[in-house]
C-alpha cells in the first residue's frame, strides 16, 4: 500500500528486525537510521551494565540490548531510534541481526497488535 496523504493518518508504516532470533515490529517513523556492522567505539557503565556507545558525527548513541542482556560484540545492525520528551531530542539504538522489509497496515489493526 503506498503512503499518500489520503491515507497519511490511517495507516503505519512498519520495519520489522531480530535480535536473537525474536522479532520486533518497529513503526518505521520512529528509525532514524540503520547502520550495518556497526562499531563500539567506547563503554559507558550504568547500573553495572556495560553499555556501548557507537559514534555518529557528534552523536554518542548507546546501544541498548532490548532484553536485558549485555553486548560484547557488535550486532549486524545498529537500528537508531529518535526519542523526544518536550523539547529534548535524544538518539539510542537496538541491535538487530535480520532487517525485514516495511510493510504497511492500517493503524487500527497495529492498534488492535498493541493492546494483545
Amino acid at each position: 500500500m503506498a503512503i499518500s496523504l489520503n491515507n497519511m493518518g490511517q495507516v503505519i508504516e512498519i520495519t520489522p528486525i531480530s535480535w536473537d532470533g525474536v522479532p520486533l515490529h518497529i513503526p518505521k517513523f520512529q528509525i532514524y537510521a540503520i547502520i550495518p556492522n556497526p562499531i563500539f567505539t567506547s563503554f559507558h557503565s550504568k547500573d553495572g551494565k556495560r553499555i556501548p556507545l557507537i559514534d555518529v558525527d557528534q552523536y554518542h548513541i548507546p546501544v541498548l540490548e532490548p532484553y536485558g542482556g549485555f553486548l560484547d560484540t557488535p550486532p549486524n545492525f545498529a537500528v537508531v531510534m529518535s526519542h523526544h520528551i518536550q523539547n529534548e531530542f535524544s538518539l539510542y539504538a537496538y541491535p538487530a541481526d535480520t532487517i525485514e522489509d516495511t510493510y504497511s497496515i492500517s493503524y487500527a489493526e497495529w492498534l488492535s497488535e498493541q493492546t494483545n
